[in-house]
């Protein structure tokens, strides 16, 4: 049984001191506390007012607004109350830079919680970048998937509503990203661009998933996004 409540009461002491270099400010809901802790490092903590929830994440500097935008970059977690008390949701995001172009993805090993603190689920996730390319030889486009695990390993599939409906196959994890693709639309609709990529996170290896009472009740096989197997 896995369970996140033993260390928090003293843990999260730290996050309601007033810091020197806090800046605090609204936006719509959240109450948005913003610790600097190294000199390309800050923390924030957010309180969701309407919602009752917060959240705590560690940024980049150089990424964290752009176009009044703050993109999650590091260490992310969010919790079930608005005063960090009990942990719902912790991961990890990456920030993916192009010229014209940032955004970012959920990566690597995330866990959820029940609010009584017991593990809900566990599992690994990776990035999958697409871009949309002109084959000049056959004069027809291509879609490049890129790995972030294997980014030499670029796959080029080809631009037609077979690729489209096979790539709704993927397991988009925890809906933060997803491939914006309408079943009802022609796969030219599509979100693919040649300027900038579209950015998914999909489920890969072994997930775990958990009762409230922390028993293991079902584990799932992934590869490259797609479900595989589940044993009961």
């Amino acid at each position: 049984m896995k369970k996140n409540i033993f260390f928090l009461p003293l843990f999260i002491t730290s996050f309601v001191v007033k810091a020197q270099n806090d800046t605090t400010y609204i936006q719509d809901c959240y109450k948005i506390t913003e610790r600097k802790i190294s000199n390309n490092r800050i923390v924030q903590f957010k309180i969701d007012t309407c919602n009752k929830k917060s959240i705590r994440g560690q940024y980049s500097t150089k990424y964290k607004i752009l176009n009044k935008l703050v993109y999650e970059n590091g260490v992310y977690f969010e919790y079930w109350d608005d005063h960090f008390g009990c942990i719902k949701l912790n991961g990890y995001f990456k920030i993916i830079e192009g010229a014209t172009y940032v955004m970012n993805s959920p990566s690597g090993v995330w866990q959820e919680y029940y609010p009584n603190g017991y593990l809900l689920s566990e599992g690994q996730c990776k990035t999958l970048f697409f871009l949309l390319r002109a084959d000049t030889v056959l004069n027809q486009n291509k879609i490049l998937m890129i790995d972030e695990l294997n980014p030499l390993d670029t796959v080029y599939l080809n631009y037609n509503q077979r690729t489209i409906d096979s790539l709704k196959g993927l397991v988009i994890y925890n809906g933060v990203n997803k491939l914006d693709i309408d079943s009802s639309k022609d796969y030219k609709a599509s979100i693919f661009s040649n300027s900038y990529p579209s950015v998914i996170s999909v489920k890969i290896g072994e997930w775990n998933y958990y009762n409230e009472k922390g028993q293991l009740i079902r584990k799932e096989y992934y590869s490259g996004g797609r479900l595989i197997k589940s044993i009961y």
